[in-house]
């Protein structure tokens, strides 16, 4: 509100569907940026370097990894994971931990799902390493209104089983790589859907790439900006 009535005439880019409604209250233009990814890491890879990567991380060079990455806590519906022996005989859940809930860890290992919590500097391997990657967050305190954690699977080639959450729906659209699921109990079809078709692997990741992210968000925005300047008068 400050900005807005010192006359601000700018633009404001944000991923963020709720800061985007809030400054469009005030008064103040905004428009759709998502976070870039640096494509030389963040990249799908060969199967020989995904079994490499699997033993390299001590990981079941057979089992079909289901990969999720972020906080162990309530709030991320990681109880989702608990109903794993549903989606099919070689699934192996991998939760890749930052915060850990002691007592969510214990639930999920009990269950037989691998828990990682320790740091990894090259995370992006492990989303290599794994199959296909799980969003189960519904609660608007479980994550980022888009999750960095999404894009970077995306633009490692996995094929994505995502709740409807935040600005994710109006951002990337549903294709055979990309499922959005209402229920849980859907979960188990999508994953063989998935399974079952090979051209639902091997998104290319360069669609996430800073050089894509500012041509498609940020140049257009920029020019639609300068045009609406230059049609106000003074």
């Amino acid at each position: 509100r400050m900005i807005s009535r010192a006359g601000f005439r700018g633009l404001v880019l944000s991923p963020s569907t709720a800061l985007r409604q809030a400054l469009e209250g005030a008064g103040i233009r905004t428009g759709v940026i998502i976070p870039g990814i640096d494509e030389r890491i963040f990249r799908p890879v060969s199967r020989g370097e995904k079994s490499a990567l699997r033993v390299k991380y001590g990981l079941p060079p057979d089992g079909y990894i289901v990969l999720h990455v972020g906080h162990i806590k309530e709030s991320r519906n990681i109880g989702t994971f608990l109903g794993y022996r549903d989606w099919g005989p070689d699934i192996l859940p991998l939760v890749k931990a930052g915060y850990v809930d002691p007592a969510w860890k214990k639930r999920l290992s009990d269950a037989g799902i691998a828990v990682m919590d320790r740091y990894i500097d090259d995370v992006h391997e492990l989303y290599q390493a794994s199959d296909i990657y799980l969003f189960p967050v519904r609660s608007s305190t479980g994550a980022l209104d888009l999750p960095l954690s999404v894009i970077e699977a995306a633009a490692c080639g996995l094929p994505v089983v995502t709740t409807r959450f935040g600005s994710l729906p109006g951002l990337i659209e549903e294709s055979e790589c990309f499922r959005y699921f209402d229920d849980q109990s859907e979960i188990p079809g999508l994953i063989a859907r998935i399974r079952d078709n090979p051209a639902a692997a091997g998104r290319d990741g360069g669609a996430f790439s800073w050089d894509s992210v500012l041509g498609r968000y940020l140049e257009p925005a920029i020019g639609d900006a300068v045009s609406s300047f230059q049609r106000k008068p003074g």
